[in-house]
């Protein structure tokens, strides 16, 4: 039998968090693994202003390792054990190829991320995975 795979998308917004548990209670249910993903979006640091590049991808770096830590906690407290991975590049492509490597059996995301500049009905990371993924996405609001 084959181990089941939920892939959260996670960035340490409330959105993720809300996905986080969507994925907990499908995987008790399912009696799947969770992994959350979060992803280090290297195509953030065309837009800086700091002259130094691997500073800035330092930093984004960061930023995705300290969203795994909040949601390790998060599924803690949820009860769930979690495994977690740090992507780097662009959130849709790296959380899709991720997700078929591993032949997940979904994906769940947020409606919306962290991102500064939000889409009228979903985030860009959504509607890409919604778009172009041949996994199942949930998409909790």
């Amino acid at each position: 039998m084959e181990d089941k795979k939920i892939v959260v998308a996670y960035d340490g917004s409330s959105y993720s968090a809300k996905a986080l548990d969507m994925a907990a209670s499908l995987a008790k249910t399912m009696s799947a693994s969770v992994v959350l993903v979060s992803v280090a979006d290297m195509t953030r640091r065309m837009n800086s202003d700091v002259g130094n590049i691997e500073m800035v991808e330092a930093v984004f770096r960061r930023e995705g390792a300290h969203a795994l830590e909040l949601g390790k906690k998060h599924a803690a407290e949820l009860g769930v054990l979690v495994a977690d991975v740090l992507l780097e590049g662009s959130p849709a492509d790296e959380i899709l190829k991720y997700a078929q490597a591993e032949n997940a059996c979904m994906i769940v995301v947020g409606s919306r991320g962290r991102g500064g500049f939000q889409r009228l009905m979903l985030g860009s990371t959504a509607q890409s995975l919604v778009t172009y993924s041949t996994i199942p996405v949930l998409v909790v609001k």
